[in-house]
């Protein structure tokens, strides 16, 4: 492991760690009020379509009655293999190692401070060091853009809803969330699937709880609304109240 020398106030760095984590966690500079904000061209969705396992949660979903599901029930969830237990989970290895010989220049700092790790002093050396960054839970709603009922049947999930105006359904559910949960931001993007454990000299693979390793069901294009609650605690599966909605979406199957 490396060795580093460093004076450091704990209070200050918890701080700094804090905040570092709010800002890539989030995508944006930290703020305690309620954002939403789309990304990865979610406002160019024609439609998306969310398949599920009963009819009557289709006829449910269209009514505006809408289970909201959690990252860490997504992460438990075993039928037909679609848990992910890594979900929400970023893996950032030390590539090269790192010597400070006098005053370390910004790059440097940075790639400290992206570790995790503390300044050092001259003399400080850092090697072989790993950061794991983990969303503890959200609030998440899954949706594919590509109309595969074939495929999903497989899956156990035979029935489906059409969203056809995907930005409208957004704001809609949006609210119902905010007026249900107490959370700090939300997010509308199609999900990055990327390696999540990288090198930290290269780029990062995308904001947590919206990145997923590349496997069988990447094809589906998965589109994701997410919402981070204002305090981390154990998150519950819910049903909300989204009224409108059924102004957007409607039953196909």
């Amino acid at each position: 492991m490396g060795r580093v020398v460093a004076v450091v106030s704990l209070a200050g760095l918890r701080k700094a760690l804090m905040a570092s984590f709010r800002s890539r966690m989030f995508g944006y500079r930290y703020s305690p009020v309620h954002v939403t904000y789309d990304s990865g061209g979610a406002r160019g969705f024609d439609r998306i379509y969310r398949f599920l396992d009963k009819p009557e949660y289709a006829d449910q979903f269209v009514a505006g009655r809408v289970l909201v599901s959690t990252l860490e029930a997504c992460r438990r969830y075993e039928a037909n293999g679609r848990g992910d237990a890594i979900e929400g989970q970023h893996v950032r290895v030390q590539g090269e190692g790192i010597s400070i010989l006098g005053a370390p220049d910004p790059a440097t700092v940075e790639r400290i401070r992206r570790l995790g790790l503390p300044i050092g002093g001259h003399g400080s050396v850092y090697a072989y060091n790993a950061r794991t960054e983990r969303l503890p839970d959200a609030h998440v709603l899954c949706f594919s853009e590509v109309f595969e009922p074939a495929v999903f049947a497989r899956m156990g999930l035979p029935y489906c809803v059409e969203i056809f105006n995907p930005t409208r359904a957004f704001d809609l559910l949006d609210a119902a969330v905010a007026r249900h949960f107490q959370v700090e931001a939300g997010r509308f993007s199609l999900v990055t699937y990327a390696a999540t454990r990288y090198i930290d000299s290269g780029p990062e693979p995308g904001v947590l709880g919206l990145v997923k390793e590349p496997d069988e069901f990447a094809h589906q294009r998965e589109a994701r609304m997410l919402w981070w609650p204002r305090v981390q605690e154990a998150l519950t599966p819910d049903v909300i109240d989204a009224p409108g909605l059924s102004t957007v979406c409607r039953r196909v199957l």
